[in-house]
């Protein structure tokens, strides 16, 4: 009788990041980490902001810039590596698999929620009377006087967040809740988090469905490149309107 050859595991579809290797072990983390992990990143960004606004009468616009930033980058930083000493990589225990199909679907959904974003945004206005407050606009009117301090910010707001949030809620977070529940459970609690953690609730009209797009985006893609796309594209839109304002 022929034998027949065991199987080898085939590597996640799209470029692998950062030398992974593919599924080989259950992760050895899972909601706890994910939780403890946002819990850190929640309290070093308000510990970093606090530092910062108390650092004299007049805060240095440069400290604001990066307290908006290194929090964001360490905790990304965490995921990428729990999820490789602990799981099988990012790319298979977080979705983070490069692939330019993947990048241009991200970013073509991008464009279309932008649209969805203005049409929510009118809505909530004519209701509301007056426009609704941005937390970001606050924080870069604060850093107008300091040039280095809004390069930080945009390259903050156009390359961390958009990577660092979605592998901190549609990778590690979806990831955790996914293994312990389902996908579209990852998909619904991870959308209401991410909502939450913004601490807006005047524009929950707008980011809540945001997060549920990103979260089915994930879902159905099954590939963290193609929210991060989507997220930039967003990011840049918002951005462009900030940089509009000091024209105006």
């Amino acid at each position: 009788m022929t034998e027949v050859p065991t199987p080898v595991p085939t590597p996640p579809s799209g470029f692998v990041l950062l030398g992974d290797q593919p599924p080989l072990r259950a992760p050895r983390w899972g909601i706890g980490a994910a939780l403890g992990l946002l819990g850190a990143w929640f309290a070093l960004s308000f510990g970093v902001a606090f530092a910062a606004l108390a650092s004299g009468p007049s805060p240095s616009p440069i400290l604001i810039a990066l307290s908006a930033v290194v929090p964001t980058v360490l905790a990304a930083f965490a995921a990428v590596h729990m999820a490789r000493r602990r799981g099988n990589g990012a790319a298979s225990d977080l979705g983070l698999r490069f692939s330019w199909a993947e990048v241009g679907i991200g970013m073509g959904t991008g464009g279309a929620l932008v649209f969805v974003i203005g049409l929510l945004a009118t809505i909530a206005m004519t209701f509301m009377g007056d426009e609704i407050p941005v937390a970001a606009q606050d924080v870069f009117e604060a850093l107008r006087t300091n040039s280095l301090a809004e390069i930080i910010f945009f390259a903050g707001m156009l390359i961390v967040a958009p990577i660092g949030e979605e592998i901190l809620f549609r990778g590690v977070l979806y990831g955790a809740i996914e293994r312990a529940w389902s996908a579209r459970w990852a998909m619904l609690i991870s959308s209401v988090v991410f909502t939450a953690a913004h601490l807006e609730p005047e524009r929950f009209i707008i980011l809540l469905p945001l997060g549920l797009a990103l979260g089915e985006l994930r879902l159905r893609r099954n590939n963290l490149v193609t929210t991060i796309s989507a997220h930039f594209v967003i990011n840049c839109v918002a951005a462009l309107g900030l940089g509009l304002s000091t024209i105006a």
